[in-house]
């Protein structure tokens, strides 16, 4: 979507936080040296526990 219709929409599919972490995993086994890996808008706490592996708030 643009920023735009992101901005005039109602609702967001804020994603699927344990997906992202297993895709995350994908990627830091294709690209070993990869040290910088982060999220897009809409990426919160739950999002960044899960690619840490730990429940959000710890």
């Amino acid at each position: 979507m643009t920023h735009a219709e992101l901005d005039a929409a109602e609702e967001l599919d804020d994603g699927d936080p344990t997906e992202l972490a297993a895709s995350t995993d994908r990627l830091r086994d294709a690209l070993p040296n990869l040290t910088v890996l982060g999220g897009c808008c809409g990426t919160d706490a739950r999002h960044v526990a899960a690619m840490w592996g730990v429940a959000p708030g710890r």
